[in-house]
């Protein structure tokens, strides 16, 4: 009889062996990118909580749909079922504060789990126009990220989930597996053609996540409403979880990732044109002023420029200064104008923007500030850039006046004649003043 191991204990060079095993996950059967073989993937869990991936092909699939049901225990060197073993406990997800410390790479792969916030259309999107769908999923520490359903996952995962949501019953819960983490629009979640996507799992951390959804569907409901516009957004990260350190201290680390800082903000300069022109399909800059039709080589198609609000801001700490890009829509919310009007105006009529409103509603406020620090090699030199993804107003401050500071700030208002409400805002991109990254991340095989 062959000898019983565990998966860590088999190797290519095991020739004889039976492992019992629990499916986990079981994806639907799809097709190999040259569409010549059909597969399905399977998640394999031993008795010490160790998992695989196992793939069953072409006619095997039809032959074992019947046979291979999830959560039943096998023993695989023969296919027959036995007692099964409990029900998995331990789902290794990586959590959300955790994913927005990480550094894209090609080839990262996670698994998470999330409630679905908002459920976008079905588009084209990237440079190749591939059609996908873009979500809003949260954890329960209010924590939210853009996942991009590429493909057949938009199309079957994608119109599912939008069924539920229109229905307005529940939240959906989605367990992702083999998920790409991207570096578009500062971080965010796609996925690969490896990728599964469960919607509603029974393991007991989504169970959770259900009941914990059900019981603030309201608070969600309206966290949908306020935070999200018709922008997507790629992170939100809860102060609260995130560790706050100086803008002295984000200059001087080597590393790049997301960090959060507490700093005022002032526009860095107002003679800033405060508005660039995109190709409307891949999101790239043309230095032009002309908006007519062209062909976009990127795209390989004719299409238009748009405008895109961008600009520099400065942020202020205890500890010095820095500057940071803030972009879309966000950008146009601080401006309190559309990139439509910013573009005509500085553009069209070639006419200075006259930003002494904002810069006086931003006097003497402190924020929570999520900066998205990049780097990129211009031979010979290493050279970064900070972006910001999201910011909330934390509380009114007495700070020192103009003339104790570098930069030019404008009077601050009287309480009777202004008012700015706290908000939160979230970014859309993450480019900096050399590359715009596209609306959507660029699809990884």
């Amino acid at each position: 009889m062959a000898p019983r191991l565990n998966i860590d204990g088999i190797t290519p060079d095991t020739l004889d062996w039976t492992c019992k095993v629990q499916i986990v996950d079981i994806s639907r059967a799809r097709l190999s990118l040259e569409k010549k073989t059909r597969f399905q993937n399977l998640i394999l869990e031993d008795e010490e909580q160790q998992q695989i991936r196992a793939a069953v092909y072409g006619d095997d699939i039809d032959y074992y749909a019947e046979k291979l049901v999830i959560f039943d225990t096998y023993l695989i060197s023969t296919a027959r079922l036995e007692i099964p073993l409990l029900p998995p406990v331990n789902l290794h997800t990586a959590t959300f504060v955790s994913i927005a410390a990480m550094t894209p790479a090609p080839n990262a792969e996670i698994d998470i789990i999330g409630v679905v916030l908002r459920c976008g259309p079905s588009k084209y999107a990237g440079r190749t126009q591939n059609r996908c769908r873009e979500l809003t999923i949260g954890d329960d520490q209010h924590n939210q990220f853009l996942l991009t359903l590429w493909d057949d996952f938009g199309e079957i995962e994608g119109t599912e989930l939008e069924a539920q949501m229109e229905s307005g019953k529940e939240f959906p819960i989605i367990l992702g597996r083999n998920i790409g983490v991207s570096g578009y629009q500062g971080l965010s979640l796609q996925t690969r053609f490896n990728s599964t996507i469960r919607i509603n799992p029974t393991y007991p951390q989504a169970l959770q996540l259900i009941s914990w959804a059900k019981t603030n569907k309201t608070v969600l409901s309206g966290n949908v409403s306020a935070n999200f516009t018709r922008s997507s957004t790629t992170v939100i990260v809860n102060p609260m979880h995130r560790q706050v350190i100086s803008i002295a201290e984000i200059k001087s680390l080597a590393s790049v990732g997301v960090f959060c800082v507490e700093a005022e903000m002032s526009i860095s300069d107002d003679l800033q044109k405060f508005c660039v022109l995109e190709c409307s399909g891949c999101k790239q800059k043309k230095r032009t002023k002309d908006r007519k039709q062209f062909d976009c080589a990127k795209c390989q198609r004719k299409t238009t420029l748009v405008p895109r609000c961008t600009f520099q801001i400065d942020l202020i700490d205890g500890s010095g200064s820095t500057t940071a890009f803030i972009s879309g829509d966000p950008a146009e919310k601080l401006l309190s104008m559309k990139a439509e009007d910013i573009f005509h105006t500085t553009c069209v009529k070639n006419q200075l923007l006259c930003v002494d409103q904002t810069q006086q509603m931003l006097s003497n406020r402190l924020f929570y500030i999520q900066l998205r620090k990049s780097s990129w090699t211009s031979s010979p030199v290493t050279q970064s850039s900070l972006t910001i993804l999201c910011y909330t107003e934390k509380e009114h401050v007495s700070l020192p006046t103009s003339s104790e500071r570098s930069i030019k700030k404008a009077k601050s208002l009287d309480a009777n004649e202004v008012e700015m409400k706290a908000t939160f805002v979230e970014s859309e991109s993450s480019s900096s003043a050399i590359l715009i990254e596209p609306p959507t991340p660029i699809k990884k095989q």
